[in-house]
């Protein structure tokens, strides 16, 4: 994982340009919460993300997701295994 490198500037900019309405994750932080996190919250997770890449350690829970597919009106559905 040594070409990987998070960086706070660009989690700030993905995060700002997440869809309105858009469904909480897991956690339970909606993307419009997240949008309005200052700066300074996306350049401390990225700080955090590049420890824990640079040890090649994490909490389990980050080894672990859940995530549920709503087909759309109008959109064709792709199953995969």
């Amino acid at each position: 994982m040594d070409n990987v490198v998070m960086d706070g500037d660009a989690l700030h900019k993905a995060a700002k340009a997440t869809k309105p309405g858009t469904a909480a994750g897991s956690d339970g932080w909606r993307p419009a919460e997240l949008r309005w996190l200052p700066k300074r919250a996306w350049e401390l997770r990225a700080q955090l993300t590049n420890l824990m890449l640079g040890k090649a350690a994490s909490p389990s829970s980050y080894y672990h997701a859940f995530f549920t597919a709503i087909p759309k009106k109008g959109k064709e559905v792709l199953l995969f295994s």
